[in-house]
């Protein structure tokens, strides 16, 4: 994975991909709607890893650092939940490789949108209770 820019100026987010990959977003300053999203191919015992990209694709819009976002690796597609400044607007954006869309939601709300994951096979489910 190529990374020899300066990381300050530029969104970038770790998320998890599947249960023992990572998955890294950049949006880097020389290019700012160019979305790269790169996934672990392999996590040495040492703490090394190995990355491959995952998707290339163009949003309409430079995402702050303090986004988040979760993947749906089947499908190619990521989904972006952003705050930006001292603004209570939120945007989601669902971006993948052919397509780019936006929601905006302005208001007065004081609430902290995270988007999270459900790993189902972290949790025991008993049958037939």
């Amino acid at each position: 994975m190529p990374l020899t820019h300066s990381i300050m100026d530029n969104a970038m987010a770790l998320s998890a991909f599947t249960e023992n990959q990572l998955c890294l977003l950049t949006q880097l300053d020389d290019n700012p709607l160019d979305l790269h999203v790169w996934v672990t191919a392999k996590i040495e015992s040492n703490g090394v890893m190995s990355w491959s990209k995952f998707l290339t694709a163009k949003t309409n819009t430079k995402l702050s650092r303090w986004m988040n976002f979760l993947t749906d690796h089947e499908n190619k597609v990521l989904v972006c939940c952003d705050k930006y400044g001292v603004s209570n607007d939120v945007f989601l954006h669902i971006v993948g490789e052919d397509k780019c869309i936006q929601f905006h939601h302005s208001g007065e709300s004081k609430l902290t949108f995270q988007l999270t994951y459900y790993v189902p096979s972290l949790v025991q489910i008993q049958q037939g209770v």
